[in-house]
């Protein structure tokens, strides 16, 4: 799991910098990190309140920030995601 945090803080600090843009998260990959977030969300917050009060804030910054402009796109992927899950496609 330190691996998914750290990689992605990593690039929420780019996309905050401005080194990375944030139309690279419009497609599916937005979405991805999205969902890794969310099921990262419960460790991440383990991590801040055990050993580190900063770990992986720049993760949830691009996660927060995909959410905020990427609003539509990802209720699209998610109810795509609905649909797959309801006819037990995934």
């Amino acid at each position: 799991m330190s691996f998914i945090s750290n990689f992605f803080h990593v690039w929420g600090l780019l996309a905050k910098k401005r080194y990375l843009p944030m139309w690279v998260f419009e497609s599916s990959s937005g979405f991805s990190v999205v969902k890794l977030y969310e099921g990262a969300k419960d460790i991440i917050l383990e991590n801040r309140l055990t050993s580190n009060a900063f770990y992986a804030e720049n993760f949830e910054w691009l996660h927060d920030r995909i959410l905020q402009k990427f609003k539509h796109e990802i209720s699209i992927c998610r109810q795509q995601e609905e649909k797959l899950l309801s006819e037990g496609k995934i």
